[in-house]
């Protein structure tokens, strides 16, 4: 697996559109990838606010190697593309650090037992509860979790003649979780969490616990 850090560059005209536009940061960072990824495989992003710089960065994760160079040639980058690799070997019990920037949702009940609409869930204690859901279909648990609502732009999606604004409620979760399965939490982290990859949800970052 391979994760990419890309310090933006603030005076960049398409990072400042692409900022206002999370469907098409999708569609810039998936250059750096060839047309066609192996099956099953995901590309996940989150856009992040440096602590020691005052810029943007965004964190890439993938299974196959980016080549960030051209983004560098249009002047997009501040700074050279930093990526590493790393290799996922969970085991039970072990416990991380996390963040993760997620899209918590729940689909309405129709009155024809139909599908209904999803939408976002917007109390602390509802995204909470979505977010043991989901810890529990990807073989972990969390110890501890803060909750932090963001601001997140609307995608601007454009078929034909139509503009649809598809608009996301933003969380950052950050705590403590246990590993309970790791085939199902690496399946986890390379799939990412949730809804909304394609608009930079669902990567689910770790750091040692101690």
């Amino acid at each position: 697996m391979y994760l990419s850090q890309l310090i933006l560059d603030p005076r960049s005209r398409s990072v400042i559109n692409n900022l206002a536009d999370p469907y098409q940061l999708h569609r810039t960072l998936m250059g750096a990838f060839p047309e066609t990824l192996p099956k099953g495989e995901r590309v996940l992003y989150r856009v992040e606010q440096q602590r020691k710089i005052p810029y943007l960065s965004v964190l890439v994760q993938s299974g196959t190697l980016p080549d960030w160079r051209y983004l560098s040639e249009r002047g997009y980058l501040l700074l050279p593309a930093s990526v590493k690799t790393f290799d996922l070997h969970p085991s039970t019990g072990h416990i991380f650090r996390f963040r993760l920037l997620a899209n918590p949702t729940k689909r309405l009940k129709s009155s024809d037992d139909a599908n209904g609409p999803r939408v976002g869930l917007v109390r602390s204690e509802e995204q909470c509860a979505w977010l043991e859901r989901k810890a529990g279909q990807n073989g972990f648990c969390v110890l501890e979790v803060q909750t932090l609502k963001t601001v997140q732009p609307d995608a601007v999606k454009r078929e034909k003649n139509k503009v649809h604004h598809i608009h996301c409620e933003a969380v950052r979760f950050d705590g403590l979780l246990q590993v309970v399965n790791p085939e199902l939490f690496k399946v986890g982290l390379v799939c990412g969490i949730g809804s909304g990859k394609g608009f930079g949800f669902g990567l689910l970052s770790l750091a040692p616990a101690g």
